[in-house]
């Protein structure tokens, strides 16, 4: 009986050490606090363009464009030899559609005026053999664009890189206008190629004028008809075989004015002193099949009478003369030429070295003959000194008109021969560039700059470190046992968003949890109220302030939204601590929150555009301070 009555003597004197109000303690209550934070987040993101086309190695029209831009603009075909700092456009009739690796993308260029169906990029290997190694749905006039690698990804299965040779190539299913073409293109040996310039700078008051997009487009196409006609075995066999004398010579022999063409006898033989200016048919025909390399310019509105001019290392015609139709090639046994191949030939003779006199930039007998000879008329079919018609003396060695066929006669020189086989072979159908398609073809439509900053801006492969700003939201009950001793459960929410480089420009993120405090006061006062009632007055101790430290865990889910277009979640411990300090019902806080298991959450993203993931790093280097207020009823 003793003993039972010592124990509890003994418990109420435990009970009167850890304080006489230890089941309802003045520190004790409902709480709810809220504040800002902030803390670290750090991603990684790795993202592709997600291929618009179907197939392997398969270039779609979508992605072709995608970094599509004009091969001719208003400035760069006005490049100024010494003045412009950038480089100008080179042309070549070898190389119209170029095709070649650099900066890890496949770069593709068409110079013609085609839009061209269907075509297969092949790649010779090192043992000579071409291998396809893709397909170009539709390659569009004048336009150029890169192609990253991955989508064409035989190119690096085949061992190919920036060395590698690569070519152009109609396939099955092309069309037969684009078979056609690129049949002809195959053809051509001779290399006319140049740049674009204002072969007189920026003054336009002489004869040469300025460059536009126009004209640069229409000198490919010009150029390369012309390449074709001095590569055809038809040109080859006309200039070989003629029945005239090629000259480039006298010049003003013995005082005459306009000697343009050599004079001969009646029978049609070359007299002693005329022979050095003969030309032998290989040598005109070596000439012409050298090829040139010229600064291309256009003839301006001020140059009057002058409708081209050329030389070694310069050609210029006036623009009009660029515009070619299939009915130029249509002119009759008699007729001379049309205007734009007699300037075109003309003007390139003198690109090959030959000057006015002679019948290498004229025809025989457009001017007076050294002696004073009768000027022909070419077109009236008047032969001079002869006064038979043509037929009769089309044979005649170094007169005004050649027979090509039966019933076929041009004027006797280049232009005419020249003139002949161009326009044969624009009516077969031959050359490269047929006017009348063409002219049904329409031009490529290129997206603006902020559409291809949008379509090529999701290649990223970018690691990220920002800082992480939000507000949290605490709700619970604290519980003191003593007045250095309590515990604190809460339920909690977390909003944060931070800005980044990249594509995912913003994440928010938001959090759940509940969590546990240990909270540990160095100092408590108190005041003291008086409650009187009927039958006594009762004092109570009513908490003034307190200061302490705080620690815990808390288990929280954690949800990543990622620029709307996707979302990743996680779940985590973090060890929260810091300082509270206590005045009557308020409360403040500042602390941290430190994420214990090491996460590397990562987020799939797939959009019409892109693909790829951002990797989210969760642990203890990405803490979070936060600093709150709160009320505790």
């Amino acid at each position: 009986m003793n003993t039972h009555k010592n124990w509890s003597l003994g418990f109420l004197g435990l009970l009167s050490l850890l304080g006489e109000e230890i089941f309802a303690h003045p520190k004790d209550g409902y709480f709810v606090e809220g504040g800002l934070m902030t803390g670290l987040i750090e991603t990684h993101e790795y993202l592709e363009e997600r291929s618009p086309c179907s197939g392997v190695g398969v270039i779609c029209s979508a992605l072709f464009m995608r970094n599509a831009t004009p091969v001719f603009t208003a400035e760069n075909v006005q490049w100024i030899d010494g003045k412009s700092k950038f480089q100008p456009v080179r042309f070549s009739t070898l190389k119209p559609i170029s095709v070649g690796v650099a900066n890890n993308a496949l770069q593709i260029k068409n110079m013609t005026a085609y839009n061209l169906k269907n075509v297969a990029v092949l790649m010779k290997l090192p043992n000579g053999q071409k291998v396809q190694v893709a397909t170009i749905e539709n390659l569009p006039q004048f336009t150029q664009s890169a192609i990253k690698l991955r989508y064409a990804p035989k190119i690096a299965q085949n061992g190919g890189n920036a060395q590698s040779e690569f070519s152009i190539a109609s396939s099955a299913t092309s069309d037969a206008e684009t078979t056609r073409m690129l049949q002809a293109l195959e053809q051509i040996t001779v290399n006319i190629q140049g740049r674009f310039q204002n072969v007189n700078g920026n003054d336009a008051s002489g004869s040469w004028g300025l460059n536009t997009v126009e004209d640069a487009k229409g000198y490919t196409s010009a150029f390369l008809n012309l390449s074709y006609l001095f590569s055809s075995k038809e040109f080859k066999n006309a200039v070989l075989n003629t029945q005239f004398n090629f000259a480039n010579g006298p010049g003003n022999n013995g005082g005459l004015a306009e000697s343009v063409a050599i004079p001969r006898n009646f029978n049609g033989t070359l007299q002693d002193w005329q022979k050095q200016y003969k030309l032998t048919n290989k040598q005109v025909y070596d000439q012409y099949t050298s090829g040139a390399n010229v600064a291309i310019g256009i003839i301006g509105p001020n140059s009057g009478a002058v409708v081209g001019l050329g030389g070694p290392s310069v050609f210029g015609v006036k623009p009009y003369l660029l515009n070619f139709k299939n009915s130029d090639y249509n002119f009759g046994p008699f007729q001379n030429t049309t205007e734009a191949m007699d300037t075109i030939l003309h003007e390139y003779g003198h690109v090959m070295g030959y000057s006015h006199d002679g019948n290498m930039t004229y025809p025989n007998g457009t001017f007076n003959y050294n002696g004073g000879q009768k000027k022909f008329d070419l077109s009236q079919n008047v032969v001079s000194p002869c006064t038979a018609t043509p037929p009769a003396q089309c044979n005649i060695p170094n007169g005004a008109w050649y027979q090509m066929a039966p019933n076929d006669y041009t004027a006797a020189g280049m232009i005419g021969v020249g003139s002949k086989v161009w326009s044969q072979l624009g009516q077969a159908g031959q050359l490269p560039i047929n006017y009348d398609k063409i002219a049904q073809m329409s031009a490529p439509t290129y997206l603006s700059n902020f559409m291809k900053t949008l379509e090529n801006m999701t290649s990223t492969n970018i690691s990220n470190k920002a800082a992480i700003v939000g507000f949290n939201l605490k709700g619970g009950y604290q519980q003191y046992w003593t007045n250095w001793f309590g515990l604190s459960y809460y339920g909690i929410f977390n909003y944060n968003f931070s800005k980044k480089t990249g594509f995912i420009k913003r994440i928010n993120q938001v959090a759940l949890g509940m969590g546990v405090d240990m909270l540990f006061d160095f100092t408590t006062t108190y005041t003291h109220q008086h409650y009187k009632n009927k039958k006594n007055t009762r004092k109570l101790k009513v908490l003034k302030s307190s200061f302490g430290i705080f620690g815990g865990l808390r288990a929280l889910w954690k949800g990543y939204a990622l620029n709307t277009i996707a979302f990743a979640n996680s779940g985590n411990l973090d060890v929260a601590t810091g300082f509270n300090y206590r005045y009557k019902h308020s409360k403040y806080s500042i602390g941290v929150a430190i994420p214990l298991i090491p996460i590397n959450l990562k987020a799939r993203i797939s959009t019409s555009l892109l693909e790829g993931s951002l990797l989210i790093k969760e642990g203890p280097s990405h803490f979070n301070v936060f600093f709150n207020y709160g009320w505790i009823f």
